[in-house]
């Protein structure tokens, strides 16, 4: 229901697809999107929380953005995730939200959260009660889930560059 894979089935076929498998276009689309994830975490991680040589950089919140960053990214991975994956985006909610503070230096609303979250609820209405057909098609959770993970890996890219 969440994955990449399963939104281009569902988008290609204009609702849902006949059969529980995906479409051989949906599994390359979501093995490509897999593998761009993967890599982006790698790179911006490599001097943060990795490193190849010499040695390792200490602790730190680079380490927990990343893996609240994969912890996030299952459900749009995952070609068997459904609606309750949703929750394993909550570490990173937050991470972002204390990111955004840290910033401002000051505790204070996130509107970009809230529409977030809007749009999210929205999506799980759409998925779960099919309501709204054209959402159940694109499953506006997915693309949320999306935006969340690039401003996660923006988050990810200011922390701590590597020396």
């Amino acid at each position: 229901m969440l994955s990449i894979g399963a939104m281009l089935a569902r988008i290609a076929a204009g609702g849902l697809p006949e059969t529980d498998t995906l479409p051989r276009f949906a599994t390359i689309g979501q093995l490509a999107f897999d593998a761009v994830v993967i890599g982006a975490l790698v790179w911006l991680g490599h001097g943060r929380f990795w490193r190849l040589k010499g040695p390792q950089p200490p602790l730190g919140p680079s380490l927990l953005i990343g893996g609240a960053l994969l912890c996030a990214a299952l459900p749009v991975m995952l070609s068997v995730s459904q609606p309750n994956y949703v929750a394993f985006a909550a570490p990173l909610v937050a991470l972002v939200q204390l990111e955004v503070w840290r910033r401002r230096g000051r505790v204070c609303l996130v509107p970009a959260l809230i529409a977030w979250s809007g749009v999210m609820w929205l999506g799980m209405i759409a998925t779960e009660g099919g309501v709204w057909q054209p959402l159940r098609v694109v499953g506006l959770t997915t693309p949320a889930l999306v935006v969340l993970l690039l401003w996660g890996f923006a988050s990810l890219r200011r922390a701590a560059a590597p020396p």
